[in-house]
């Protein structure tokens, strides 16, 4: 069995580098793909709608209060995690002043990242090796395109510099 692979080394050697030079040739100049997204917030104009139903009746004679579960809140909890994943709150929080241990003033998330962080030699060894690929497509295309989203009929742009820091 290793004689055999041996033997058709310079084949698979071949195939190997076919496939790669077909895959980075789709990479570099495969169309690009946009994606768009919506959460609809169900709104509900009846004040006095139970939480729980038929069961609030039974959880208040065991003196458990289903009302007030989030019947004030406009926002349901479970949409927390999209709302901390949006671009304005990525974007505000890169502007979210800072007490940095070592640094006189409080500074910013943005500045952090440009000015003082060093992700140190096991960050850039994975940065040129396992993420070198990225960095040559990155290179190649070059593009300084602004990214733009909409929220609310508001166009918000987004620049690769602060992709990059939202990353």
């Amino acid at each position: 069995m290793a004689k055999t692979l041996w033997d058709g080394r310079k084949t698979i050697i071949r195939y190997t580098v076919f496939g790669f030079i077909i895959g980075l040739f789709i990479a570099i100049f495969s169309p690009k793909e946009y994606t768009a997204k919506t959460t609809m917030i169900p709104q509900s104009n009846e004040g006095g709608a139970k939480i729980g139903g038929n069961l609030g009746g039974l959880a208040a004679m065991a003196g458990i209060n289903l009302g007030s579960l989030g019947s004030n809140s406009d926002i349901s909890p479970a949409l927390y995690p999209q709302i901390t994943r949006s671009i304005p709150f990525l974007k505000e929080l890169l502007q979210t002043p800072l007490s940095i241990e070592g640094e006189e003033k409080e500074i910013t998330l943005e500045y952090y990242y440009k000015e003082i962080y060093n992700p140190g030699l096991l960050g850039n060894i994975k940065k040129y090796t396992v993420g070198l690929p990225g960095e040559i497509i990155k290179a190649i295309k070059a593009t300084n395109g602004n990214l733009q989203t909409s929220i609310n009929n508001k166009w918000i742009t987004i620049s690769e510099n602060e992709k990059e820091l939202i990353e």
